[in-house]
């Protein structure tokens, strides 16, 4: 019989005979794999639910920041028109506050910089929430 080769089978066969002739010990043994699936599937359902929030709040940032590229496009062309940016914040119906900023950011930068780089300089200045109106 392969028990009685090995060490270590030998061992784990002698406990299994011991549970299964004593009905309390078997009830602990089958209570601790238990309590270790309820732990892994505790542990499972965690990871799901990190990842699904993580993915989450990644879609939101992406959409603030798709809606703060076009705003600054908007805002580019209505200054190579020669718009104010009390105008353009009246044509856009967007916060003043808002649009000075990306104005400001535009006249900071070179004319021909992409919305990419005027975003990079506004990060600092927390546009993304006040193109949602959460300033």
């Amino acid at each position: 019989m392969l028990a009685q080769k090995n060490p270590y089978i030998s061992s784990a066969y002698q406990q299994l005979q011991a549970v299964s002739r004593d009905r309390e010990k078997r009830l602990e043994y089958e209570a601790r794999g238990k309590a270790v699936l309820d732990y892994n599937q505790m542990m499972f359902e965690s990871e799901q639910k990190g990842l699904e929030q993580g993915l989450e709040q990644g879609l939101e940032r992406g959409l603030r920041q798709g809606e703060t590229y076009q705003l600054i496009r908007m805002v580019k062309r209505k200054m190579e028109k020669g718009k104010t940016a009390v105008q353009i914040a009246s044509e856009l119906d967007e916060e003043l506050a808002l649009v000075e900023k990306i104005h400001n950011a535009i006249n900071a930068g070179h004319p021909d910089d992409s919305c990419e780089k005027i975003y990079d300089i506004l990060c600092g200045q927390d546009v993304g929430d006040s193109a949602n109106g959460k300033e």
